[in-house]
């Protein structure tokens, strides 16, 4: 994806198109991820914990996808933003490793927070590797395809 002018969007435009471009979506991830382990055992019981955790997590992403729907219908955005947005639309609509290697990023903050904290449980232990390793794939398979190109966007 090349690099857009964004000089001319307004400051709020400005953070919300950078929020999701290299390297900042790296950061923004991990962030995410860290949070992921403590936000999911808050929302779930003991007694049918699995599910609530995988569940709570397909949620989470399923809300990653949603809010941002939602914040373009809401919010006014310049015609800049909204051609942005759109190129990385068609491009997630692509190339499915662009959408995985996210997962990737979620899965070192996931990982980064169980080191720090310890003890996350089998259920969160099983996503950060499910992440780590689809999204170390999905990773993988978008910087093979972007190797022709001179800036790789891993984020």
């Amino acid at each position: 994806m090349k690099a857009m002018d964004c000089s001319s969007m307004l400051l709020h435009e400005r953070c919300v198109v950078l929020l999701d471009q290299y390297p900042w979506s790296i950061g923004t991830r991990i962030g995410l991820g860290f949070m992921i382990p403590y936000v999911l055992p808050q929302l779930c019981d003991n007694e049918q914990r699995v599910g609530c955790l995988i569940g709570s997590f397909v949620a989470i992403l399923f809300f990653l996808r949603l809010g941002p729907v939602m914040v373009r219908r809401l919010m006014p955005f310049s015609k800049e933003v909204h051609l942005i947005w759109g190129e990385r639309r068609q491009l997630a609509k692509r190339f499915d490793s662009y959408q995985w290697q996210k997962l990737f990023w979620m899965g070192i903050g996931m990982a980064g927070y169980a080191m720090i904290w310890g003890n996350v449980g089998n259920v969160i232990g099983a996503l950060i590797v499910f992440c780590l390793i689809g999204g170390g794939l999905g990773a993988l398979f978008w910087v093979r395809r972007n190797e022709s190109t001179v800036g790789v966007n891993i984020g």
